[in-house]
């Protein structure tokens, strides 16, 4: 069947944004980026399905989009997890890590045993039970958004994490994916940033705003072509 083109109207364009490095030109989409903005998206016969990874500074707002858009195509379209801060009188103390369908537990506290993030313990079994499983069972349906917040180091310490992004990010996927990862470089995240059919996205103060609602236009009108609910 003949693939859709979607076409999203540009915000703010700006001249002077640089263009996308030719290694993460998607082969199925082709995206115009206007200030960390997606003004254009177009399906590319013969790819797969389009994975948007959020970056940016730690506090930018990167969690805030993903839920936001998640919320705006409709939680029952999307599975998977995000990160939460966990703070006593003002101060952090840890993070959780939080199921879309409203599952939470710990996934690191200061002080706490485990692998160390700075003075963070990660409870590996925790994120397993919780977020990987959330992923794995939105997989094997294979008609929801894959939502993953972040693939950071915390996330990184689980190898089974690691083994189910390899079939998630792989070309011939048609499930969706939306995002975020570190700013840094990372030798286990980098090869996935230029993975075909994978869009990089800067957030910042200045598109953080606009974000979400083209994110769950280009996401939600992807699911309803080629993983349409039930009516």
């Amino acid at each position: 069947p003949q693939l859709p083109v979607f076409l999203v109207e540009p915000l703010a364009h700006s001249t002077s944004a640089p263009p996308l490095p030719p290694s993460i030109v998607p082969l199925f989409w082709r995206s115009v980026v206007a200030d960390g903005l997606l003004s254009t998206v177009i399906p590319m016969t013969g790819g797969s399905a389009p994975r948007i990874l959020l970056t940016g500074r730690p506090g930018c707002g990167k969690t805030t989009v993903i839920r936001r858009a998640a919320e705006l195509i409709g939680l029952d379209r999307c599975a998977g997890f995000y990160t939460e801060e966990v703070r006593e009188r003002g101060r952090r103390v840890g993070f959780d890590v939080v199921t879309l369908d409203g599952r939470r537990g710990p996934l690191a506290r200061a002080g706490d045993r485990g692998p160390r993030v700075s003075r963070y313990g990660v409870n590996v079994s925790a994120f397993e039970r919780l977020g990987v499983e959330a992923l794995e069972g939105a997989w094997r349906d294979g008609s929801r958004l894959l939502v993953v917040d972040e693939i950071g180091k915390m996330e990184l310490f689980s190898e089974r994490f690691i083994a189910l992004l390899e079939r998630i990010f792989d070309s011939a996927s048609p499930q969706p994916l939306l995002g975020t990862v570190m700013e840094r470089p990372q030798p286990l995240v980098d090869p996935l940033r230029c993975r075909p059919g994978v869009e990089v996205i800067q957030v910042s103060l200045d598109n953080r705003e606009g974000l979400p609602g083209q994110l769950s236009e280009i996401l939600g009108d992807y699911l309803e072509q080629f993983h349409p609910g039930p009516r």
